[in-house]
């Protein structure tokens, strides 16, 4: 009787970290979500930036340089691997809004795995506790 108690404590705890480590994964995954959409919102103004306007490009870690707009039907997309891959807004959207698409089918899996996880802990929870009080 101990013995399952302390197999299911041990479960128990293995969940919660589990459960924890799930929550850690959706709330980065919401994140780059909606950094995802953001980038797709910007694209989808650079129709309403004229050539030659001066604008900062965000070099890293809070410095921006200003430069001058040369040409806004080309763009530089990484493809991976530090391959860059010439692609004009509409098709670079059509990634971006792909990939938001992917993110929030993995995020919605995940939620309803943490939620069966949440369950089998409580379960376990109640038990532990039922036979506690059966042992006193």
């Amino acid at each position: 009787m101990k013995q399952d108690i302390t197999q299911k404590y041990v479960e128990f705890q293995l969940l919660n970290q589990q459960i924890q480590q799930a929550q850690q994964q959706m709330q980065m995954l919401s994140q780059q979500t909606m950094e995802l959409k953001s980038l797709s919102k910007n694209l989808s103004e650079l129709s309403s930036i004229e050539p030659g306007s001066e604008m900062y490009n965000n070099l890293g870690v809070g410095v921006n340089i200003k430069s001058t707009v040369q040409d806004l039907k080309h763009l530089l997309v990484n493809v991976g691997a530090g391959i860059l891959v010439q692609k004009t807004p509409e098709e670079t959207i059509k990634i971006v809004n792909k990939q938001v698409t992917e993110l929030e089918k993995f995020v919605n899996n995940l939620e309803v795995n943490l939620h069966s996880s949440i369950a089998k802990a409580e379960q376990l929870k109640q038990e532990i506790e039922k036979e506690q009080q059966n042992k006193k």
